[in-house]
């Protein structure tokens, strides 16, 4: 069995985001490597903080959420969740309900994906 002493735990603990930051750069890059490119990586990286802000605000603490989170904010813009163009994501995330909050991811990719065409990207904002 391992086992991991106290400091050795908390250095762990302190990598991990520095990690998922990493791993979502390239995703992001991968994926929307144009809006990418033009605000560049200083700025992708705040914008990953941002999201990761944003979806502590709701309960979203999943990485794979987080990425989710992240895909919809890149294709929207910034404050997708509060922009008073995009009201069905206000109201699936302000929505209290039973659901967990990967439903709730869930709901809003499917909302995101049927309203694909009033997306304004990310580095529009």
């Amino acid at each position: 069995m391992l086992t991991l002493s106290d400091k050795q735990l908390e250095v762990l603990r302190q990598s991990m985001p520095k990690n998922f930051e990493d791993r979502m750069v390239n995703h992001l890059y991968k994926c929307f490597s144009g809006p990418c490119k033009k605000i560049g990586e200083l700025q992708v990286r705040k914008a990953i903080q941002h999201g990761i802000e944003r979806t502590k605000k709701y309960g979203i603490i999943s990485q794979r959420d987080i990425c989710k989170y992240l895909n919809i904010m890149f294709v929207f813009g910034k404050d997708f969740d509060t922009n008073p163009n995009f009201s069905w994501a206000r109201k699936i995330l302000s929505n209290p309900s039973s659901h967990s909050p990967s439903w709730v991811i869930k709901d809003l990719y499917d909302a995101a994906i049927q309203n694909a065409d009033d997306g304004q990207g990310y580095d529009s904002q």
